[in-house]
């Protein structure tokens, strides 16, 4: 039991580090999440843990260009496209989302910003189907950050997502994560259209 309680909290805090582009925390923690899946088995969503950790694998491989991080990702994301083409609740939105991180990965000359974007964009349609709103803020926020600091572009179009994650996370009422981007993009999100 407490081995189950310490995953979580260890997950908690991976979700965490994520929302809030924490790169030496995920550094630090994503071995013991990999290592700890089992024992969140039948106890807590694998679906979630999956999710969590694809996100990980391909937000740290591109800090650090460690493949075997991008291959763990690869492996990830082709189970939760093999769940979302068996009808498993939840999974096509974020198959989708961990497909297009899977191609910003694999992108290292910054040619398939328009595969990427219409990938970002299925993916954030479909959560904003299921009324996932923390999924439709996090995409959101995750495309403004690929097209402005990946693909170049910190002009209107990288601007919108950002908006629609704002909105998106302060309609699920995750206030404190509102505040934190309207410090941390106040120039892009007070600036003259």
């Amino acid at each position: 039991e407490n081995a189950l309680v310490a995953q979580i909290v260890l997950f908690l805090r991976t979700i965490l580090a994520l929302n809030f582009h924490r790169w030496d925390v995920l550094k630090a923690l994503h071995v013991d999440l990999a290592r700890g899946r089992k024992v969140v088995k039948g106890h807590f969503s694998d679906f979630t843990c999956s999710f969590v950790e694809g996100s990980t694998m391909f937000w740290l491989f591109q800090q650090s260009r460690c493949r075997s991080q991008r291959r763990r990702g690869r492996k990830i994301t082709k189970r939760l496209q093999h769940w979302a083409k068996n009808g498993v609740a939840n999974c096509l939105p974020t198959s989708l989302f961990l497909e297009a991180e899977q191609l910003v990965a694999c992108d290292p000359r910054r040619q398939h910003k328009s595969q990427v974007l219409d990938l970002f964009c299925k993916a954030v349609d479909e959560a904003r189907k299921l009324g996932a709103l923390n999924m439709e803020a996090l995409f959101n926020e995750r495309v403004f950050v690929v097209l402005s600091q990946i693909y170049g572009d910190r002009g209107t179009e990288s601007i919108k997502y950002l908006e629609d994650a704002v909105r998106a996370y302060g309609e699920w009422g995750a206030d404190g994560k509102v505040e934190w981007m309207k410090a941390v993009y106040r120039d892009q999100l007070h600036r003259p259209l």
